[in-house]
């Protein structure tokens, strides 16, 4: 797995930061919890674009997904 100067930038924050609440950790288990906050900024990152689309009214209805979906793959219902 490579990784990029600045995923190691932001890991070195990270680790400063849980390093300097005084606690003893190992490097895998801070290593386990820095992909657990990216994971979970990713998500709300996810949540914030989604909640401005259904804002601004771009959405397509589950109805219409579901008719499209079902001509796509030759379903019954289509």
């Amino acid at each position: 797995m490579s990784v990029s100067l600045d995923q190691l930038n932001d890991f070195h924050h990270f680790a400063l930061a849980q390093l300097g609440q005084g606690e003893a950790i190992s490097i895998s288990e801070l290593a386990h919890q820095w992909q657990v906050a990216r994971e979970r900024d990713e998500v709300n990152e996810a949540l914030r674009e989604a909640t401005e689309d259904l804002k601004a009214g771009r959405f397509r209805s589950a109805d219409e997904v579901s008719r499209d979906l079902e001509r796509k793959f030759n379903l019954p219902g289509a």
